[in-house]
């Protein structure tokens, strides 16, 4: 029986595969669970115009992630923090705080997930950090510089 497939589905295809499945698998499993469609002349029909949008739509995607990429590789974030004499500062720099700063400075939705960092960020000092962003791959840096005793007085205050 042949199926086209409305979802990803491991082991077997990705969304929008045509697909040659047994009738129990299709019925039982694919069906029932809303991840694929008979593949009869309508329905192909009809999913050629909608994976023709579809393919428009993710070569904009991937154009517009590549620009963000070029951007975010381009960058240079300073983080202004207290540290000890040592240079270990005396809260760190996560994920989260470096994803703040990259919305602040370039305007992109980027998730954990894209950011290569083994751990926080613990002392004073310059970072290449790398991310991953579908297939697209850089790095950026970040600059943490110890914050002056005067600085840090007039913050608490």
């Amino acid at each position: 029986m042949k199926v086209i497939l409305k979802k990803d589905v491991p082991n077997l295809g990705k969304k929008g595969d045509i697909k040659e499945v047994s009738i129990g698998y299709a019925r039982n499993f694919l069906f029932k669970n809303k991840l694929a469609a008979l593949a009869d002349e309508n329905t192909l029909k009809m999913w050629e115009k909608k994976r023709a949008k579809l393919e428009k739509i993710k070569k904009e995607a991937l154009k517009n992630l590549k620009k963000a990429a070029e951007k975010l590789s381009s960058l240079k974030i300073n983080f202004t923090s207290s540290a000890n004499d040592q240079g270990t500062l005396f809260a760190s720099i996560d994920t989260d705080k470096i994803i703040q700063e990259i919305k602040k400075h370039i305007n992109i939705e980027i998730e954990k997930k894209h950011i290569h960092l083994k751990h926080p960020l613990k002392k004073v000092g310059e970072y290449k950090i790398k991310f991953k962003i579908e297939d697209i791959e850089g790095e950026f840096t970040v600059n943490i510089t110890k914050s002056s005793s005067k600085q840090t007085k007039a913050q608490q205050k």
